[in-house]
C-alpha cells in the first residue's frame, strides 16, 4: 500500500518539477558510497574530474530500489596532453531507494554510487543501458579503443552486454560477468534488446534494435532481429537486421522531422530504451540526431523522440530467417525534447546542443520518468509531455 501511494506521489511530483542533476562532493575520482543528488533548477556541478552523463533507465530491482548505470566522462581540463578526445569514460553504477523519494514535496532525491562497473585504463565505455531478458538483468555498453595514428584520433568501437548481478538486500555486492554475453559488430552504436511475445505463436522471443551508420549506410536506420535466445543474437544477425524505419520514413510520419532536415540538412536515429504495452505493441524510445557543419559555433540538435512498434503481424522471411520488414508497422513518430526545454545547461567535452535519451520506467499509473544525458556533461529526467503515448495513460486508469 505504501509503495502505491508512494508511485502515484512521486507521479504528481514529476509532472510538477523541472529536475536536473547536482553533485556535492569535491573529491576528484568518482568513489564508492559518495552521493549525487537531484535538485529542481541547480547548475550541475558532478566529481570534479568526471562528468555524469548519458544514463540508462532506472531500472528496479526490489525493496523498493532503482538502479541506474551512468557514463562518467573524465572533463576536458583533466585530460592527459596526448589523450584521444572526448576523454576517458567509465560506466557507474548507482542507487536511488524509494525511501530517497519518499517526501515528493522536496525534489532533492540522492543516487548513492555503488561501484565503478566498467572501466579500464586504456578502454573506454560508454552510453550505457539496463535490460532484463529472461532471468538475466544485461548491462550493455559501448566499448571504445582510442588510439592516436599519426598525430590524429582513431576509435574502434562496438557494443558489448555483460550479465549484472544484484541482490536487493546488498546492492553494493554486486557483480559483473568478466566476458560480454554479447558483443555487436565493428562500428555499431545503440543496439539495444527487448524481449516480447510473438502474439502468432504465443512464445517469448528477443527483440534487437540496431543502428548502422556511415560507409554504405550512409545516414543509417534502425534495424530489428528477433531470437529465441541470447545465444542466437550474433554480430552477423545484429549487422544484417532489416531496415524498420530511416530518417526519410521518420520524416514521413511528423512534419516535425522534416523541418530538422531542411534546417541541417541531415538527419540520424537511434533507439534507447522499449517498453511493451501491450502484446505486439511497443514504444521506442530514441533520438534524433543532426550534423555540425564547418563554420557553426553550435551544432544542430540531438533530440529525444519516441514512436510505436507493432509486430502483431511480425513474419520472418523463410529463405534468410530474419524478419520480414513488410510485416513490421511503425506509427507515431514524436518528437519528445530537445536541450532548450532543460534551461541552461553547461556545454561538455563533445557536443552542445545535445539530448540523448536514456531510457524510460513504467511506474503503471498511466506516468513514466524518462532520463537523458544532456549535451555530454550532465543528465537529468525527461519532460512529460509526449512521454507517455495517447492512450496509454486512459489503459491505466482502466485497471
Amino acid at each position: 500500500m505504501y509503495f502505491k501511494k508512494f508511485l502515484n506521489c512521486f507521479a504528481i511530483a514529476i509532472l510538477v518539477f523541472d529536475w536536473s542533476i547536482v553533485g556535492h562532493t569535491a573529491s576528484g575520482d568518482p568513489k564508492k558510497g559518495e552521493t549525487v543528488t537531484i535538485r529542481a533548477g541547480r547548475t550541475p556541478e558532478h566529481f570534479r574530474k568526471y562528468a555524469l552523463t548519458n544514463p540508462s533507465k532506472l531500472f528496479p530491482i526490489g525493496n523498493g530500489q532503482y538502479l541506474v548505470a551512468i557514463r562518467e566522462q573524465k572533463r576536458k581540463e583533466f585530460m592527459e596532453e596526448n589523450e584521444p578526445k572526448p576523454g576517458r569514460s567509465q560506466v557507474g553504477l548507482y542507487l536511488a531507494t524509494e525511501s530517497s523519494m519518499a517526501n515528493p514535496s522536496n525534489t532533492n532525491f540522492n543516487f548513492r554510487r555503488l561501484g565503478t562497473a566498467l572501466g579500464h585504463q586504456t578502454l573506454w565505455y560508454e552510453d550505457p543501458s539496463l535490460v532484463q531478458i529472461g532471468d538475466k538483468i544485461l548491462l550493455g555498453a559501448v566499448w571504445v579503443d582510442p588510439k592516436i595514428v599519426n598525430g590524429l584520433p582513431q576509435y574502434e568501437l562496438h557494443q558489448e552486454f555483460f550479465e549484472l548481478k544484484v541482490d536487493a538486500r546488498r546492492p553494493e555486492k554486486f557483480s559483473i560477468s568478466s566476458e560480454p554475453l554479447l558483443v555487436g559488430p565493428p562500428s555499431m552504436k545503440d543496439v539495444r534488446l527487448f524481449e516480447f511475445t510473438d502474439v502468432r505463436t504465443n512464445q517469448k522471443k528477443i527483440g534487437v534494435l540496431t543502428r548502422p551508420k556511415g560507409g554504405e549506410f550512409g545516414s543509417g536506420y534502425i534495424g530489428l532481429a528477433v531470437a529465441d535466445d541470447l545465444s542466437q543474437i550474433t554480430p552477423d544477425l545484429i549487422l544484417h537486421a532489416p531496415s524498420i524505419l530511416t530518417p526519410n520514413q521518420l520524416r514521413d510520419l511528423n512534419p516535425i522531422f522534416e523541418t530538422y532536415f531542411q534546417k541541417h540538412g541531415d538527419l540520424w536515429l537511434g533507439s534507447n530504451d522499449i517498453i511493451i504495452e501491450k502484446p505486439g505493441i511497443m514504444t521506442v524510445y530514441g533520438h534524433v540526431g543532426t550534423p555540425w557543419k564547418n563554420g557553426e559555433s553550435i551544432p544542430g540538435p540531438y533530440a529525444a523522440i519516441r514512436f510505436t512498434l507493432d509486430l502483431t503481424d511480425l513474419q520472418l522471411n523463410p529463405l534468410t530467417g530474419f524478419i520480414d520488414p513488410r510485416t513490421v508497422r511503425v506509427s507515431d513518430a514524436t518528437h519528445i525534447a530537445e536541450v532548450k526545454d532543460f534551461g541552461k545547461i553547461k556545454d561538455g567535452n563533445v557536443r552542445p546542443n545535445t539530448v540523448f535519451t536514456g531510457g524510460v520506467l513504467d511506474l503503471h499509473n498511466g506516468t513514466r520518468i524518462g532520463t537523458a544525458g544532456l549535451n555530454d556533461d550532465q543528465w537529468g529526467f525527461l519532460p512529460q509531455a509526449n512521454l507517455v503515448p495517447p492512450g496509454c495513460a486512459e489503459r491505466m486508469q482502466l485497471h
